[in-house]
């Protein structure tokens, strides 16, 4: 359990009060967040030209009103052989975050799936970032970064609610 988890208890159901499309585009401002933190850059060019295509595809189904952003021809194998490959720190977590977005599994941005996408989120920025294999609650409670990303995810949804 990250310290992610317990921070977070109850936003699930404050998403639940959301329109689907909010809870879709806080989904992805947190994805872009995320990626924008990665430092070093993603490595592998495959993992993040997927990455940035999906964000900009996304960001189109934003502007148009959608809930999940409509599936391009051969998302799927691409991300699977991403999935399957996905060795650098984090971006797994991106990418299965990022498969929340797209219609190819679920018919809305339901509040579980964008409560998964934060803490795919979470989990990927954690690993990125801590440079100790085994990560402790004790270095995520010290930890500026960890407490930033989770301070931001909750105001989203905090002023997103009021």
């Amino acid at each position: 359990m990250y310290l992610w988890d317990p921070e977070t208890r109850g936003y699930e159901q404050k998403l639940e009060r959301l329109p689907e499309t909010v809870r879709f585009r806080i989904a992805v401002g947190v994805l872009e967040r995320t990626v924008s933190r990665f430092d070093p850059l993603i490595e592998n060019a495959a993992a993040r030209e997927f990455i940035e295509v999906c964000l900009l595809r996304c960001r189109a189904a934003i502007a148009a009103g959608l809930p999940l952003t409509p599936v391009p021809a051969g998302y799927s194998a691409e991300l699977d052989v991403l999935l399957e490959d996905a060795d650098e720190t984090g971006v797994k977590g991106l990418l299965l975050g990022l498969s929340f977005c797209f219609a190819e599994e679920f018919e809305t941005q339901a509040a579980k799936n964008t409560y998964a996408i934060l803490s795919y989120c979470y989990e990927a920025d954690l690993q990125r970032s801590c440079t100790d294999p085994i990560i402790t609650l004790e270095y995520e409670r010290h930890s500026a970064r960890c407490r930033d990303m989770i301070d931001y995810q909750k105001s989203l949804i905090d002023r997103a609610v009021a």
